[in-house]
């Protein structure tokens, strides 16, 4: 399939997962008013499904758009085909070009690309925590500064505690409320005291109620 596409300019691969129930305008939509990028340009837009199994893609070719539809059944395979087409369009395509510089970022961050493939705890994307602190890189605008650099790195510590409960599907209040109760009680000298205030160690009265 990308070998159809060796014209475009750029190639944009949307992170986390994408409803592959949208059509050609529900994704031109998504490009447009969500990533803030133009889809009437020379450039390949890739969507992969929740299940990571099926990918869309949006082309504009002047006269009209072309929407790509495969479902992939392995994905070594696909990223071994991936890396395959890389290395053969590095050695045809100049370093300085678009796709020459897409190219070569690709085949630099391959290890990291792929590192999931190696752990099954590890996902393809970081889209769940950069949504996660999307309300708050959203406050900052209204909140502006902290007063203290102690106080920053205080608000951070409560976020990521907070993110990590949801993530973990504790509730917030419930899981602080145990952290700060059973802290004091544990010993400094005890090296994985931190270790025990995991989630994974919560009681169970600090789960949120199943729907």
């Amino acid at each position: 399939m990308l070998n159809d596409f060796t014209g475009a300019d750029k190639v944009y691969i949307a992170c986390g997962y994408t409803d592959l129930r949208k059509g050609i305008d529900g994704l031109a939509r998504l490009v447009q008013q969500q990533f803030e990028l133009d889809p009437f340009t020379n450039t390949l837009f890739l969507f992969c499904g929740r299940r990571r199994d099926r990918i869309k893609g949006l082309y504009w070719e002047k006269d009209g758009f072309i929407l790509l539809y495969k479902r992939l059944e392995q994905e070594k395979p696909v990223l071994d085909a991936l890396l395959s087409w890389a290395n053969e369009m590095q050695a045809r395509t100049a370093p300085k070009s678009a796709l020459g510089k897409a190219i070569h970022y690709l085949l630099e961050q391959w290890p990291y690309l792929t590192r999931y493939l190696e752990d099954g705890r590890l996902e393809l994307s970081n889209y769940r925590a950069e949504r996660s602190i999307k309300p708050f890189a959203m406050g900052r605008k209204n909140w502006l500064f902290a007063n203290t650099a102690g106080g920053a790195q205080a608000s951070a510590v409560i976020y990521s505690l907070i993110e990590t409960a949801k993530e973990n599907g504790l509730d917030p209040y419930r899981y602080l409320l145990w952290v700060l109760q059973t802290a004091p009680q544990l010993s400094e000298t005890d090296e994985a005291w931190a270790e025990k205030l995991l989630p994974g160690n919560a009681p169970e009265g600090c789960y949120m109620p199943k729907k």
